[in-house]
């Protein structure tokens, strides 16, 4: 039987500027994406009041600065407020992208918020006159900030309560993000030695359950920050029984998601099937996504084709808008980036040129697809070499096409040379 459920959440990321990002897109989709983060923030309100939660943990960096914007204050003041009218409590740490600090500038959020100082600090949640839980927590004190905040963490509380850890943390032992500084960094172990049940961390945007009892839990961030965040990003819903078990379930928040689409083209591939198959694989990505929202893609095209010389002549932007263009999206989606890695399909008449161990392998397989009989000679100098007769008769009896080796000679092997020079 369910005992209380909460929402873990974390790097909102309030005001952040996605000036890199912006600059590359249409001026309709820049605005969206500025405002994302907010809306994520109001995505989270719904999940939480859908959900009929008890409380709501934002673990850290819910601004993307130290200068806490009006607009963003106002927003989570807003937040706050909404939350309180439906009776669930709201607990804070400040992260070392938004670290606590007094100020005048700062607005005053209702009596169901929480905010943990930069000492360690511990609050309970009661339901119906009862504690059911214990939240522990620490906000950082300084964007570089030193201090080693596992270590402030007790031990001494009643093991019968379920009992929370609110931290924004690097955990050392697993695979860090590409360029994410390790601020705060402990081990699972200490995180462990704290004899917490569910340790609610933030600073890491990718979502990651580490261990399970304790649950030591990255949620993630809630809104796509930059393009390398790809797929959807959002909360975890918790739920926690009598008997201390827990169950938990990722719900999407992002209003925007990043996400890379791959088109694989084919030799023949003429322009108006290029199209078709850009269309077709953005119509199966978002018939199979579960969000409700706006997409930024990356394309990126694979394959051996004719239209690779076409791909490579014309710049990136133009391509961009072309697409788009002849796309007249039926919903809502644009294009950042492409990436091409496609080959082309070089004449056989210039590789049999070449003088290098290319050209001299097409002219060998050229002399073969007009001589059996010398097919039949090396077959059998094969045959001595080895010294498995079951194994060449069984090639021998196979009915080899030297063309179709000539057309594999022909796609891959000229990259596969010029890759080695």
């Amino acid at each position: 039987m369910k005992l209380f459920s909460f929402i873990h959440a974390s790097d909102i990321h309030l005001d952040t500027p996605f000036v890199n990002i912006s600059s590359s897109i249409n001026e309709e989709y820049a605005t969206t994406l500025r405002t994302a983060p907010f809306t994520a923030l109001e995505n989270l309100l719904e999940v939480a009041k859908l959900k009929h939660v008890d409380f709501v943990l934002l673990s850290g960096d819910i601004y993307n600065g130290e200068e806490k914007s009006i607009a963003g204050q106002i927003a989570l003041q807003k937040f706050a407020r909404e939350l309180y009218k439906e009776g669930i409590q709201l607990f804070i740490i400040a992260g070392n992208h938004d670290p606590l600090r007094t100020t005048k500038y700062q607005l005053e959020y209702p009596p169901n918020t929480v905010i943990f100082p930069t000492q360690y600090h511990v609050v309970n949640f009661v339901k119906h006159s009862k504690t059911l839980a214990y939240i522990h927590g620490i906000s950082h004190s300084s964007k570089e900030e030193s201090r080693k905040l596992i270590d402030y963490f007790t031990t001494d509380f009643d093991p019968n309560t379920f009992h929370i850890g609110m931290l924004h943390c690097t955990v050392s032992s697993i695979p860090q993000e590409k360029g994410k500084k390790q601020y705060v960094p402990c081990s699972i172990h200490e995180l462990q030695s704290k004899k917490l049940h569910y340790w609610a961390l933030g600073h890491i945007h990718t979502r990651n359950i580490i261990t399970e009892y304790p649950h030591i839990v990255y949620s993630g961030n809630t809104q796509g920050i930059k393009s390398s965040e790809e797929g959807p990003r959002g909360v975890y819903y918790v739920e926690v029984s009598e008997n201390k078990t827990i169950s938990m379930k990722f719900i999407p928040t992002s209003a925007v998601i990043f996400d890379t689409i791959t088109v694989e083209l084919e030799e023949e591939d003429t322009l108006d099937i290029f199209f078709i198959k850009i269309q077709e694989a953005i119509d199966s990505y978002v018939r199979v996504s579960t969000c409700t929202s706006h997409y930024i893609f990356t394309l990126h095209f694979q394959g051996i084709t004719e239209l690779d010389r076409l791909l490579r002549a014309h710049p990136e932007e133009r391509w961009i808008q072309d697409i788009e263009t002849y796309l007249r999206k039926s919903f809502v989606f644009c294009i950042q980036n492409i990436r091409i890695d496609t080959q082309n399909i070089i004449p056989i008449e210039d590789l049999r040129g070449r003088e290098d161990l290319l050209g001299e392998t097409i002219r060998i397989l050229e002399s073969l697809q007009q001589d059996t009989s010398r097919r039949a000679e090396l077959f059998e100098k094969v045959k001595q070499q080895i010294g498995i007769s079951s194994k060449v008769d069984a090639l021998k009896e196979m009915d080899i096409s030297i063309e179709h080796i000539l057309e594999n000679v022909q796609k891959e092997c000229p990259y596969f040379f010029e890759e080695r020079k």
